[in-house]
């Protein structure tokens, strides 16, 4: 009996160690890594779009949690502390490489995307975005992982046009949601905060690894002359405390070198030999930390430029052009709707969203609804309000639009929908009847003597009585 116990409670204990590493798998974020992939031509870009609408599956119901999404504070923060000391780097006499004059000079950019960003995702609206429930991306919403997909393919080299033909061709297979095509921006400008904020890091390593370079041989030599030993016998003690020699800190050592003329000969001939012992030669690791260098350069050029062209955006005309919501809409029979300004219009898609949310269908479904009811109205008829998509989506018309899409108008719908139709006369009513109540309570506590007096009394009670029924 007490070997059945510890089995059952050793099975237990695996059994929630491996429900918490799901958990843990789950809930993980991205690596933390810059965002990079094969890139990818205009054309490629459409058809790499329309193969993930063929893979991408969706939950059947928006996911309230989902798996958590980078942090704008955090990649601030991290940011900020890189700006900071590649500041301090420049003001102590050394020179950034590319990308980080990049970072520097375009540091605004970077936080006013930030803002944006916080600006842009509260976290309800992500809770009601559609989550994948396949791929590496599980958990994310939809939208995001294209907007990473595009990011990786492109190096974050991005214009309206490319995001417009990128979300098009995934389209033409799959429809996004409204909200998800009103979140593109938002999530294109968090996965290059992202990728900057990895690559940020990347740049502020090169740069330490520049300074201790610079900062050893300085000392090697400094130490040499002022003890007036053998540059060699000292570069043998020395050279035990470097166990790995980065690409980064050799390219440095080999500029230094050049220019310290032949007292340091033993220098660069230890150094070739270091090279040669891990397979490799100077021309190969200056060639090779250039090439990393420049490709670091165009990924921070690439985000930076995107996020400026983000930033001057108005992703109102492009959400038109994307939505096929909006394309069913603007099919209006009575023709209304096209020339209605942009704020009447996001209404009414606010309208087919919360509809569709509310009967679990496809926002496509309720627009395509709204429409063929106005059809249905014929084109001579007196009610020719009733053509109008918007008789249906927010007005009288609602509970046939209900009863088409199979959801049948509630009696407490309906109770609402009478007390609207009457609101002004109820309100009007509930003045007068306040009005009168508190005159005739006036009346009979004060009473009058005479009939001059009472019609006097009357009149000012009334008038007090109809400010203060107003007032309540």
């Amino acid at each position: 009996m007490m070997l059945e116990n510890v089995f059952l409670l050793t099975a237990l204990l695996v059994l929630g160690a491996g429900a918490l590493r799901v958990r843990q798998l789950i809930r993980r974020p991205l690596p933390v890594e810059p965002i990079t992939d094969a890139l990818l031509g205009i054309n490629e870009l459409e058809q790499h779009a329309r193969d993930l609408a063929t893979r991408h599956r969706v939950a059947s119901e928006p996911l309230t949690k989902g798996r958590r999404l980078p942090d704008p504070e955090a990649a601030s923060k991290v940011l900020n502390r890189v700006h900071a000391e590649m500041s301090r780097v420049v003001r102590e006499g050394y020179s950034p490489t590319p990308a980080g004059e990049w970072l520097l000079d375009n540091f605004y950019v970077i936080s006013g995307s930030i803002r944006d960003i916080k600006g842009g995702m509260p976290p309800g609206y992500y809770r009601e975005l559609p989550k994948l429930i396949n791929s590496r991306m599980q958990g994310y919403p939809r939208v995001y992982a294209l907007a990473l997909d595009l990011i990786s393919h492109s190096d974050g080299h991005m214009d309206t046009d490319t995001i417009e033909r990128f979300f098009a061709a995934y389209q033409s297979i799959t429809p996004l949601s409204i909200g998800e095509i009103w979140a593109i921006p938002t999530f294109i400008r968090v996965g290059l905060t992202e990728n900057l904020k990895h690559l940020s890091l990347q740049v502020l390593n090169t740069q330490k690894e520049r300074q201790k370079a610079s900062t050893w041989l300085d000392n090697l030599l400094q130490e040499a002359r002022s003890r007036a030993v053998n540059l060699e016998d000292l570069l043998a003690v020395r050279a035990r405390s470097l166990r790995r020699v980065s690409a980064t800190f050799a390219t440095e050592l080999l500029y230094r070198l050049r220019n310290e003329g032949a007292e340091a000969a033993p220098l660069s001939a230890w150094l070739d030999r270091r090279l040669a012992a891990i397979g490799t030669t100077a021309d190969d690791i200056v060639n090779l930390e250039h090439q990393r260098q420049s490709a670091r350069e165009i990924s921070v050029r690439n985000a930076i430029n995107s996020l400026r062209g983000l930033g001057v955006l108005d992703w109102s005309d492009s959400f038109e052009r994307l939505s096929q919501v909006e394309r069913i809409l603007q099919t209006d029979p009575d023709g209304t709707y096209p020339a209605m300004d942009s704020a009447s219009r996001d209404m009414y898609r606010h309208r087919v969203e919360k509809i569709a949310r509310s009967l679990g269908i496809s926002e496509l479904q309720v627009a395509r609804q709204a429409v063929q009811c106005a059809r249905s109205v014929a084109s001579d008829s007196l009610e020719f309000w009733k053509r109008h998509i918007g008789y249906y989506l927010i007005d009288a018309g609602e509970e046939l639009l209900l009863a088409k899409l199979g959801q049948p108008i509630s009696w407490w719908r309906r109770v609402r929908r009478s007390l609207s139709e009457y609101c002004f006369s109820l309100y009007l009513a509930s003045i007068v009847g306040l009005s009168l109540a508190i005159t005739a309570g006036i009346y009979s506590y004060a009473g009058y003597g005479s009939t001059a007096s009472a019609v006097l009394g009357l009149i000012v009670s009334l008038i007090l009585a109809g400010d203060l029924a107003v007032r309540t």
